[in-house]
């Protein structure tokens, strides 16, 4: 696998096991891009930062999941990149 410091990664971040709640994180230039793609805010405004917000988990238009998300932006992030989790 041919990776680049510049990648855009994302990974679970709940230790494995069976449990209630999951936690992904996206860390990267399009963490918040990357998140917009799979996540629909229940609220007509869009995700504020470092706020949680609850909406849906989608493919493609099909709402699969309920779920909350938070956005965070460079560089006042432990990564010092611009992140997101679900």
């Amino acid at each position: 696998m041919n990776t680049d410091i510049n990648d855009t990664i994302c990974g679970i971040s709940t230790p494995p096991g069976k449990s209630g709640i999951a936690v992904i994180r996206i860390s990267g230039s399009r963490a918040h891009e990357m998140l917009k793609a799979v996540f629909l805010p229940v609220s007509e405004d869009d995700l504020t930062e470092r706020m949680l917000c609850y909406g849906h988990v989608k493919d493609g238009m099909e709402k699969i999941d309920e779920a909350m998300a938070v956005i965070f932006s460079a560089p006042h992030t432990y990564t010092r990149e611009d992140m997101a989790e679900l």
